[in-house]
């Protein structure tokens, strides 16, 4: 029990919310013991087995859609034979239960200097992290921690591609031609993307917009676009700037919820 509690509390950490299930009791033939458990997050199995195959998938996608849902709990009763296609004939109830909080999940592209004070504050905050960067010295600079991944890529934008919808992007790269790249295949996402913020000045945002318009972007995409990024307040030093970030990032994920 000891060893369950500790690897539920480190998935919460690192996955804000996830659900466990376990197999309550069975008749019949069951491909796993009452008792059995695993834990589920919205990116798929985490740990434990409750029997693997077919059962097993259709237990992960019943948690995932309970982590969608409203509801904090279910209850499943199956035949595998009628119900999941099994070709043994017994029944297993389940018991699902959501445990933590929904992370908000950040990408933060470009692991630089105002990077590197961004993401320690961050990571005292209920989030999922990403830190992208073509230069693995920079990456090996920021903190270990559960919460944050860091993914080294030559082409930083091809993340973009990884990315759930509902995201917070913050590009903050060596400088305006990394940006463009990330924020053109972001912008062609759609609206999947509640806060797109980029650093730099007045200036450089109009160049941005007019060398993204000429890629294709449409006006009301850009919109979206926050540049300068951050409130507009404090002085222009790293430590500074990563607090109004923060601040602002906390005003939009307020205003969604």
């Amino acid at each position: 029990m000891l060893d369950f509690s500790h690897e539920l509390n480190k998935y919460i950490l690192s996955h804000g919310e996830v659900v466990l299930a376990i197999q309550t009791s069975h008749r019949g033939s069951a491909p796993q013991v009452d008792g059995a458990k695993c834990i589920i997050s919205k990116s798929g199995l985490l740990w434990g087995t409750v029997g693997g195959g077919k059962v097993e998938q259709a237990v992960k996608e019943e948690c995932q859609s309970l982590l969608e849902s409203r509801e904090t709990t279910k209850s499943l009763k199956w035949n595998l034979q009628q119900d999941i296609g099994m070709t043994c004939g017994g029944e297993v109830t389940f018991y699902l239960e959501k445990f933590g909080k929904p992370n908000l999940e950040i990408a933060v592209f470009g692991a630089g200097h105002v990077a590197q004070a961004l993401i320690p504050l961050l990571l005292k905050l209920n989030v999922s992290l990403y830190s992208i960067d073509s230069r693995p010295e920079w990456l090996k600079k920021l903190p270990e921690n559960v919460k944050l991944k860091k993914i080294q890529l030559d082409d930083m934008s091809a993340f973009v591609d990884e990315l759930r919808p509902g995201t917070f992007v913050i590009s903050m790269t060596q400088g305006h031609k990394y940006d463009l790249p990330i924020l053109e295949k972001v912008l062609k996402r759609g609206e999947k993307f509640p806060y797109v913020g980029v650093i730099g000045s007045k200036q450089k945002a109009q160049v941005i917009r007019n060398d993204l318009l000429a890629l294709g972007s449409q006006p009301n995409d850009l919109e979206r676009l926050i540049c300068p990024v951050g409130l507009d307040l404090g002085r222009n030093i790293p430590e500074e700037i990563a607090i109004s970030i923060i601040a602002q990032i906390l005003q939009v994920r307020d205003r969604l919820s």
